[in-house]
């Protein structure tokens, strides 16, 4: 008895870590060797198979996912050179924050990314949202409150995919995972409290 090949194999769920539970698209994930220190890491793309809980707990390599077509959060990415950065404006990532309390995000999780010292903001949700609404939403309501979205600068994720008329498949930008190594939760003060 042959059984039809399964076009969604979920990812295998081998722990009950409610952490890890936040990521449950784990198809298309970035992996990276740890980078020599002030280098960055050399990002790449495994499409074979799904990220494995045992992986992420491993810790041997840097991780980062994509999104699907649904979501629970959305995070922005405030790079260290950014004019939006607290060593340049320390407010604005307060009015990043207020921007966005129109759909109901009034409170971020906010974190280091790596070493170098860039913000996320994650913003999760109580129920799951179209990734591409919530994309959309979220750029727009940045833009029109003054802000560009550029790389280096100020990131979406999930980003805004371009119009494909080709029938290509495109993916959502991928980021990096939290709470790997030179990522540090943060308070209300932008003070590390736990890495």
């Amino acid at each position: 008895m042959q059984l039809a090949p399964s076009r969604t194999f979920p990812s295998v769920q081998e722990c009950d870590d409610p952490f890890l539970a936040l990521w449950p698209h784990r198809y298309d994930y970035l992996w990276a060797e740890h980078p020599h220190p002030d280098e960055r890491p050399d990002w790449q793309t495994e499409s074979r198979h799904p990220l494995s809980d045992r992986l992420l707990q491993q810790g041997t390599m840097l991780y980062g996912v994509r999104f699907g077509p649904t979501t629970r959060y959305c995070v922005l990415d405030v790079d260290k050179g950014s004019a939006y950065h607290p060593t340049r404006d320390r407010f604005a990532w307060r009015r990043l924050v207020a921007a966005l309390e129109v759909l109901g995000l009034v409170q971020a999780v906010v974190c280091t990314s790596s070493y170098s010292g860039g913000l996320h903001l994650y913003f999760p949700f109580d129920t799951e949202q179209k990734t591409w609404a919530i994309a959309l939403a979220v750029s727009t309501l940045l833009e029109n409150s003054g802000f560009k979205l550029a790389p280096g600068q100020l990131e979406v994720f999930p980003n805004c995919k371009a119009y494909v008329t080709s029938g290509e498949h495109s993916l959502y930008n991928g980021h990096r995972l939290p709470m790997q190594a030179g990522s540090y939760l943060l308070n209300q003060d932008l003070q590390m409290i736990r890495g």
